[in-house]
């Protein structure tokens, strides 16, 4: 059995339509055609499984074929390196992986935050204390 990536598809087609081009060449055994997860529209490239001897002979008939003005793109499928569903940044036993320095990134930014809000609590403190309003109990204790 043979994977095969199919790329620069028109995005009108179906996976029936996809399947129907590559039955010319042999039994196939799936189509999966990728949409964007956000929007559900596809992606225009898909996944084709059929067997050794008949996928070999699709790729060759089909790869560089022009369906409504695109040119079809085929070759045997990879396996995918990094990226996707493995999350090489995940470690299961202890939470997400850090760069060296990460955290401390992390925390001096937190820090930076705290002391702008202490620093805002004190101003607005101190703006309440001067105002007009309450100027009179201050003067209260001025030698003036």
């Amino acid at each position: 059995m043979t994977k095969m990536y199919v790329g620069n598809l028109p995005f009108s087609m179906d996976e029936s339509a996809v399947r129907a081009l590559f039955e010319k060449h042999g039994a196939v055994q799936s189509v999966a055609l990728i949409n964007d997860r956000d929007t559900g529209r596809p992606r225009g490239f898909g996944f084709v499984e059929m067997a050794s001897a008949d996928a070999a002979r699709a790729m060759q008939a089909l790869n560089g074929h022009d369906v409504d003005g695109r040119a079809l793109k085929v070759n045997e499928a990879q396996e995918r390196t990094g990226g996707g569903g493995d999350n090489d940044n995940w470690d299961e036993a202890a939470g997400p992986r850090r760069r060296p320095g990460e955290r401390l990134t992390t925390y001096r930014l937190g820090l930076f935050f705290a002391l702008g809000a202490v620093l805002m609590f004190f101003v607005a403190i101190v703006s309440v204390f001067f105002s007009s309003q309450s100027y009179g109990h201050f003067a209260a204790y001025s030698h003036y």
